[in-house]
């Protein structure tokens, strides 16, 4: 992911189309994102209906992730935990505990793109983002699919007004941020 660009959601990344403003971008204006955007662009008809994209969290950000994916013809299986949500016809949806690696690993089953959006509870972030992290990039390395992770941008503490990249070195000034460095 040497080209992707750190950048708030409700911004267009270098190179984005001008003008092309995404569901993901007006859905997640708080949200920050490691995006390689690449990711969605539209493929070839023949590759969209094979291609399976993975979302881990049906939150806002992965339903918004959900609505980019399913008009450029990708396979979609959607991820929680209690596998209850109400999502359009065609998606999968699997329910399980994304911390528990074999289940991670499962649920990426034959993914090409496996994308990271769960956020736990914030009062209790610190105790099991790291495992639901770990799960979900144990699943895609397993899959070998490409992992996109939808994230806050903690880990790079203040950016003093220049540009996030993730050439920037990672100098968490909080809890989060060092969770993430780690």
């Amino acid at each position: 992911m040497d080209d992707a660009i750190v950048t708030p959601a409700r911004g267009r990344p270098q190179g984005y189309p001008r003008g092309l403003r995404t569901g993901l971008e007006r859905s997640t204006r708080r949200c920050f994102s490691i995006v390689e955007w690449s990711c969605l662009a539209p493929p070839a008809r023949k590759q969209a209906m094979s291609a399976l994209h993975v979302v881990f969290g049906t939150g806002p950000v992965g339903r918004a992730v959900m609505r980019e994916l399913l008009p450029r013809g990708f396979r979609v299986r959607m991820v929680n935990r209690s596998a209850q949500v109400s999502l359009p016809a065609g998606v999968e949806l699997v329910g399980g505990d994304a911390a528990d690696r074999s289940f991670a690993r499962e649920a990426s089953s034959g993914a090409a793109v496996v994308y990271q959006c769960l956020a736990p509870p914030y009062h209790r972030w610190l105790e099991l983002f790291p495992r639901l992290q770990a799960g979900v990039i144990e699943g895609a390395a397993a899959a070998g699919a490409k992992l996109v992770s939808m994230e806050g941008v903690y880990v790079y503490g203040s950016p003093f007004g220049k540009p996030l990249t993730e050439k920037r070195p990672m100098t968490a000034m909080t809890r989060k941020g060092r969770v993430r460095a780690d």
